[in-house]
């Protein structure tokens, strides 16, 4: 994380005179004309005591091993063996929400808590046919859902701005607190890794923070208000630390902040080839906790190294280059290795990226409208969506060959979840 803090400093603050740094190094190596003509053009005075003895040398060769560290990181990617990744949808769940828009879902063991325009939290058992368990009804519509599987804690943003903390267990669903942060659309809600904090973000240009009670793990207070310059449209903890990066719309950079003090600790810069700037308006860190998505409404997402905070990839089709989306989903591969990204808001494929290679090595088909959210199996990788054509969809992964010669592509319901269970 260290990375992302010594990254671009924020327009405005206060940073170290690059002049003087490379002053000091002219002077130390002795180089008296260019040391003379720079001290002339930059027009000011060297001053040997800003910086220690042989500063550039020590940052140079910093950012030599952090550039070592993540080449490093990409070659594991390109020489691991290929996982098996999501082709075929085994199980479709209809008319969970009373015919409306299911807008979230996420995995609690094996069950699936999905929230939608019907005002409703559901909890459903797709084991018995994709039954509804348990309920909670909240005051406007679902637009966000966020679980703490050790904990079994669940976060529901609605449109209200209001955002609901939730029990989960087996076969119930209880709210333990709503409060209401924002004036509008809580349309994100993240789990801090530890289960201690959490953040949301909204319309209103704000992340609000909350961590929870010393003497109760289950009351949350609001630790830290953080005003944007525009519409947060998702935020994404970096692994166990108090970092959190925002995707702001209309900035050309993620933002990082420290959820803590709220502070602007550094900004992550976006671009596509040829300089063009991309606006993020989904992104999400890898499992494996080495890479950051950035995804944009044009079908692009750009893949930034936590270690170095470099863009290191850029997925980009000929085939969907262009392709505006109004809310792009991404979510990663269990292995790192794989992104399944939405590439069309008007009947839902699914782009299985390879981010070694940069390319789309499979594509999902099934839903027949936006798909507008998705989910990994924390121990299976079973891949779980939703959408706008009032569908839960359930993609496990292939079973290996030699298991798979009495089955057929359409698994039953039962001997998928029993795969999930293993």
């Amino acid at each position: 994380m260290a990375a992302l803090a010594a990254g671009s400093a924020p327009q405005g603050a206060a940073s170290p005179s690059l002049d003087q740094l490379v002053l000091q190094y002219l002077d130390e190596s002795g180089y008296r004309g260019a040391f003379d003509a720079l001290q002339r053009d930059c027009a000011q005075p060297y001053d040997p005591g800003l910086f220690p003895p042989a500063q550039l040398r020590r940052l140079t060769a910093a950012l030599r091993r952090l550039d070592e560290s993540e080449e490093e990181a990409l070659r594991g990617l390109r020489a691991a063996a290929a996982p098996a990744y999501a082709q075929h949808c085994a199980t479709t769940i209809a008319n969970l929400h009373s015919g409306s828009n299911v807008t979230a879902v996420r995995w609690v063991g094996d069950q699936l808590l999905s929230g939608g325009a019907d005002r409703h939290l559901c909890l459903s058992d797709p084991a018995g046919g994709g039954r509804s368990v348990a309920r909670v009804r909240c005051d406007a519509g679902v637009v966000s859902l966020d679980v703490h599987q050790p904990s079994a804690l669940g976060l529901a943003g609605c449109m209200d701005g209001s955002v609901s903390v939730l029990q989960v267990g087996q076969g119930e669903l209880n709210e333990i607190v709503r409060m209401r942060p924002h004036q509008k659309y809580a349309h994100c809600v993240r789990w801090h890794p530890a289960g201690r904090m959490f953040a949301s973000c909204s319309f209103d240009h704000t992340i609000c923070v909350f961590e929870a009670s010393i003497d109760s793990p289950t009351a949350f207070e609001r630790i830290q208000s953080i005003r944007c310059t525009g519409v947060v449209e998702s935020i994404a903890w970096t692994d166990s630390s108090a970092q959190l990066i925002a995707a702001v719309r209309g900035a050309p950079h993620l933002l990082v902040y420290h959820a803590q003090t709220g502070e602007s600790v550094s900004e992550l810069p976006l671009d596509c080839a040829g300089g063009t700037v991309i606006t993020a308006l989904a992104v999400e860190v890898s499992p494996d906790g080495n890479w950051i998505t950035a995804a944009s409404e044009n079908g692009r997402t750009a893949v930034l190294s936590v270690t170095t905070a470099q863009q290191v990839r850029l997925f980009a089709s000929n085939d969907f280059d262009g392709q505006h989306l109004c809310r792009p989903v991404r979510v990663w591969h269990s292995s790192s290795k794989y992104v399944y990204a939405t590439i069309d808001d008007l009947n839902g494929p699914i782009a299985v990226w390879d981010v070694w290679n940069q390319r789309i090595v499979h594509t999902l088909n099934g839903h027949s409208g936006q798909v507008r959210d998705m989910h990994v199996h924390p121990t299976n990788g079973a891949l779980v969506t939703c959408g706008f054509d009032k569908s839960i969809r359930i993609w496990p992964l292939p079973l290996a060959p030699e298991a798979s010669s009495n089955h057929t592509e359409e698994d039953s319901v039962d001997s998928v979840v029993q795969r999930m269970e293993l």
